[in-house]
């Protein structure tokens, strides 16, 4: 009987564990997706635009883009693995710590926009880059909404919304992009293209969440605000300098280097190197809220996940 108890113990581990890994990799198979049509959609978009803008113009348009991207982690506070980590332990308790943490998100995307535009403002010295600068740091604000929106969908295992919404807003932007160019928008038309549809992305998965997933309202509760800014900002920090590592080079060669043709030319290996090297981060998102529930039962399942993760 003992035997018997311990195999069906055995047995129902298995099952659990079983179930645990095909549940991430269907929620990561969604995010791989939905990445991987976002990289060949900007691959077809960066060969256009390049023939279409020539080296110099693309350069500015790929410099704005790493601008807006060493702002984005004040913006976001990396605030999607504490949802991840809240959902995961309780998903009612969890639904009052996504608004809460949208409330901090919204804070924190408005103060990284001004930031973005003030500052690149005033040290650029071209007009037509500074009109660029300050368009691309509203497009900061709505790709910062878009991330959280995505967070609360890898935090329930829903993150076919998001493959849902990138095959319909990315390729919009290519179409849209092109239409703006053979109008004669030239860059500035196409950077306008970009944030407009990072914010309605935005705008849709706001949609869905409060529809389908949790009511959303803005939740003020300041000492929880302060907690949660206070468990991200470390790793806010590190992420910081992780983007300048990204995208500082490509902001110091426009100043470095005055021949403006090779700032497109580095534009686009960077941007090669950048959407391959952004693949594993996914899979590991993807995987947040099921090792958050294991750490909650405490049995001991993160531990393989780990090891098998380094050896992976």
């Amino acid at each position: 009987m003992k035997k018997e108890g311990r195999y069906k113990s055995i047995r129902q581990q298995m099952a659990i564990t079983g179930e645990g890994v095909a549940s991430v990799a269907l929620s990561a198979g969604y995010l791989f997706a939905g990445h991987w049509l976002t990289i060949a959609v900007r691959f077809i978009y960066a060969i256009i635009l390049t023939r279409y803008l020539g080296p110099e113009l693309y350069g500015y348009l790929t410099y704005g883009i790493s601008w807006y991207f060493a702002f984005l982690p004040i913006a976001t506070l990396n605030l999607g693995i504490l949802l991840s980590r809240e959902v995961g332990r309780n998903r009612r308790k969890g639904a009052k710590a996504v608004n809460q943490i949208l409330t901090l998100k919204l804070l924190a995307s408005f103060l990284a926009t001004i930031l973005c535009g003030v500052i690149g403002f005033f040290i650029e010295g071209k007009d037509a880059i500074k009109i660029l600068l300050v368009i691309f740091s509203f497009a900061l604000m709505g790709r910062s909404l878009w991330l959280w929106v995505q967070s609360v969908f890898t935090a329930y295992e829903t993150n076919s919304y998001s493959l849902h919404l990138n095959v319909v807003f990315r390729p919009l932007e290519v179409i849209f992009g092109l239409v703006v160019l053979l109008c004669g928008g030239g860059v500035i038309g196409v950077a306008c293209v970009h944030g407009v549809s990072w914010w309605l992305q935005a705008i849709r998965g706001f949609l869905l969440i409060h529809r389908h997933i949790s009511p959303i309202r803005l939740d003020w509760a300041w000492r929880i605000l302060f907690r949660f800014f206070m468990i991200g900002l470390p790793i806010t920090i590190g992420n910081v300098l992780n983007a300048w590592t990204v995208n500082g080079p490509l902001i110091f060669y426009r100043y470095y280097v005055h021949i403006d043709t090779h700032l497109g030319q580095l534009a686009l290996a960077m941007q090669v190197v950048i959407l391959l090297g952004s693949l594993m981060t996914l899979g590991f998102g993807a995987s947040l809220p099921l090792i958050s529930r294991s750490v909650s039962r405490e049995d001991g399942k993160e531990i393989y996940f780990v090891d098998a993760a380094l050896r992976f």
